[in-house]
C-alpha cells in the first residue's frame, strides 16, 4: 500500500482543553502534530467556568491575571431547608470564561509548532493497515496515531466503539445572569435536589453570575425546564440558556486501541458527582501525549495509555460514580447531612483540593459515622 504524501505522527481531533493540551505536549516533544477542530477559535463553550486547585496544578504555566474573573474562597451547599457553608483563607477555585480559557490553550498549542485547522468538521475515521485516515468536510488527513478529544458526540469514539449510544450521560444547561447584591462574590453556591440526581449552581464571575443545572436522572422533566424552574423560584432572570451532554465514566466504553486514544469528554472522563471535567481533560491530554511519544520516539512496542491513565485517575472516576449513586439513592441520609454538617462539606472540599480519592473520602465518612448521626431515609 502506498503511503500518503503527508503523514503526521499524530492527529488530534478537537481543540478543547484535552485536545489542545495533547497537541501542545506532542509538538513540544518534536512530534509532527495536526490539531483539527470544527469551530473557529475563540468560540463559546457552555460551562460553569470553575477551575479547581487540582485543575490549576495540572497547568504547567500561570494563568494570565486578566483571564481570572473571580477568585472563590468558600462554598455553600443547600438541600431543602438546610444549608452548610465552608470558607478558607485561600482560594479554592478561580472563575474563567471558557471562551477565553480554551482559546488560551489553543493558542499555546498553535504556538508550540503544531499544524492547526479550525472550522473543519471531522466526519469519519478509517483504519488503514499502516496509518489512520481522518476525513473532514474539506479534505483527508493521515496520521500514525489519532487522539480523540472531540467531546460528547465524538466521531473518534463512535468509530472506536461502533457508536456512542448506550453509555452513561449527564445533561447540563447554563445561563449568564446579572449580579445579585445578596450573593457573596467569592462563594460557590450549590443547590441539591432529589429530582435530577445532580445540582443547580450559581457561580460568581466578577461582572456577572453563571447559573446552571446538571444531572443524570431527570424523572420525566427536561433539564431546560428544570433550570427555568430553578431560576424562577429564586426570582432570577434568564436569557440565552445553552446546554450540552456530558458523558460519564462507563466501564463499557473502549478508551483506546493500538493507534487511537480517547481523552476528556470523548472518553467520558467526568466526575459523576461534581460534574468536573476540565481536570481530567487536561490530565488525559498529557498522558495521551506521553503514550504516543513513547511509541514514536522511544519505539515502545505497545501503547500503554489505558494503563497510565487508570493509574492516575481511572479508579477515582469509578468511585465517583459509586459515590454519586449512593448519595442520590439515599438523599435524605447523605444530602441532608451534607447540607447541614460543615464537617462533611469541609472534608469534601479539602479532599478535592488535595486530589484525595473518592475511595478515601468514603472511608472518612465511615470513620465519621460514630460522630455524625445520620437520619433514616424515608
Amino acid at each position: 500500500m502506498d503511503m500518503p504524501t503527508t503523514l503526521y505522527d499524530v492527529i488530534v481531533v478537537g481543540a478543547g482543553p484535552a485536545g489542545s493540551t495533547a497537541a501542545r505536549c506532542c509538538s513540544e516533544k518534536g512530534i509532527k502534530t495536526l490539531l483539527i477542530d470544527k469551530a473557529d477559535f475563540p468560540r463559546y463553550k457552555p460551562c460553569g467556568g470553575s477551575l479547581s486547585l487540582r485543575t490549576m496544578s495540572c497547568l504547567d504555566f500561570e494563568l494570565p491575571p486578566d483571564l481570572i474573573e473571580a477568585e472563590c474562597t468558600g462554598v455553600k451547599v443547600y438541600y431543602k431547608d438546610k444549608s452548610a457553608a465552608y470558607k478558607k483563607p485561600d482560594r479554592i477555585a478561580v472563575m474563567v470564561s471558557r471562551k477565553k480559557f480554551d482559546n488560551l490553550l489553543y493558542e499555546r498549542a498553535r504556538d508550540s509548532g503544531c499544524m492547526t485547522l479550525t472550522g473543519e468538521r471531522v466526519v469519519s475515521i478509517e483504519n488503514k493497515r499502516d496509518y489512520i485516515m481522518v476525513n473532514t468536510e474539506k479534505g483527508t488527513y493521515t496520521g500514525m496515531f489519532v487522539i480523540g478529544a472531540d467531546g460528547a458526540n465524538s466521531v473518534v469514539s463512535r468509530f472506536l466503539n461502533g457508536g456512542n449510544r448506550g453509555y452513561l450521560f449527564a445533561s447540563a444547561f447554563v445561563s449568564e445572569i446579572p449580579l445579585l447584591p445578596s450573593l457573596e462574590k467569592d462563594v460557590l453556591h450549590f443547590y441539591f435536589d432529589d429530582a435530577c440526581s445532580g445540582y443547580a449552581w450559581i457561580f460568581p464571575h466578577g461582572a456577572y453570575l453563571s447559573a446552571g443545572i446538571w444531572g443524570t436522572n431527570w424523572n420525566n422533566s427536561s433539564p431546560l425546564d428544570s433550570l427555568k424552574g430553578f431560576l424562577k423560584s429564586h426570582n432570577l432572570p434568564f436569557d440565552k440558556i445553552r446546554g450540552h451532554k456530558m458523558p460519564l465514566w462507563d466501564r463499557k466504553r473502549k478508551i483506546c486501541s493500538d493507534k487511537i486514544l480517547l481523552t476528556g469528554d470523548a472518553a467520558g472522563f467526568i466526575d459523576s458527582f461534581s460534574g468536573e471535567g476540565i481536570y481530567t481533560a487536561i490530565l488525559s491530554g498529557k498522558i495521551a501525549a506521553e503514550s504516543v511519544s513513547d511509541c514514536i520516539i522511544n519505539k515502545a512496542a505497545v501503547c500503554d495509555y489505558e494503563k497510565r491513565r487508570y493509574a492516575v485517575f481511572g479508579n477515582n472516576l469509578r468511585y465517583a460514580l459509586c459515590f454519586s449513586r449512593m448519595v442520590h439513592k439515599f438523599p435524605r441520609i447523605f444530602l441532608d447531612k451534607f447540607a447541614s454538617d460543615e464537617r462533611l462539606l469541609r472534608r469534601y472540599i479539602d479532599n478535592h483540593a488535595s486530589n484525595t480519592s473518592y475511595r478515601n473520602y468514603i472511608r472518612s465518612l465511615i470513620r465519621l459515622k460514630a460522630k455524625v448521626k445520620f437520619g433514616k431515609s424515608a
